[in-house]
Parts: C-alpha cells; structure tokens; sequence
C-alpha cells in the first residue's frame, strides 16, 4: 500500500475502494463490507489494506451523515450525492467500533506508530468517531 499522508484517502488503497464503491448500484456492499471487517477482526491478521478499506468505509458512513471529512474526495460526494442512502444505527456504531479496534491494534497503528506520524493518525481517527457520533 502506498501511502502519502495521515488522512484516510493518502493512500492508494482508499483511492482504489472510492472507484469501486462508485461502480456499486447499490450502499448493501458499504454496509456489508463494515459487517465482515468487523466479524472477521484480529489485531494480530487484519491486514494494512483492509484497515484501510474500512477507515474509508467509516468516513464514507460519516460523509453520509452528513458529516464529511475536509478531504472528501469530489467523485464520492457527488455519488452520495446523487444516492437516496438510509444508513442505519447498528452500521454507524459497527463503524465506531472498527475505528476504535483499528487504533487499539492493527498493523495500521504499528505502521503509524513506526513512522512518527501517530499523534496526527490518532487525531484523524478521534475526529472521525467523532464525526460519525453526530
């Protein structure tokens, strides 16, 4: 995974997901996506690129919620945008939850905490629970 910054799209893993979920009819794969990764969680097996698939997933939720990240990218909002998306309780609260399992321990924190950027990491992820609680 290439990665150019601490936000949750600087990377090219969160970039190729955005054109995915663009292709999609339908919001079930978001929801479902958010379901597994959390059903399937280890601190010690999930990879990089599926944390950072479902930061991605969490920010889309936020965005949807009418709480976007600054760096939102344009062909994704234009997409919600564009949708009639109901996002449920139980799928705002799963996207905390896998927020907060991904900063306690994943290899996207190790990866952070290696680089000298966690305290900028570890903000964005408090921000983005945050804005998912609105």
């Amino acid at each position: 995974m290439s990665a150019w910054g601490i936000s949750n799209f600087e990377n090219d893993t969160a970039l190729d997901w955005v054109n995915e979920i663009i292709q999609e009819q339908e919001i079930t794969g978001l929801q479902e996506s958010i379901k597994t990764f959390l059903k399937d969680f280890s601190g010690e097996s999930t990879s990089l690129i599926d944390c950072s698939k479902f930061l991605t997933a969490a920010e889309t939720v936020a965005a949807i919620i009418g709480s976007p990240n600054e760096d939102f990218p344009e062909e994704l909002k234009e997409w919600v945008e564009s949708k009639y998306i109901k996002i449920e309780q139980i799928t705002i609260d799963d996207a905390k939850k896998g927020v907060k399992l991904i900063m306690t321990d994943s290899e996207a924190k190790e990866m952070f905490l290696d680089s000298g950027y966690f305290k900028s990491w570890e903000k964005a992820q408090k921000d983005l629970i945050k804005r998912l609680s609105k």
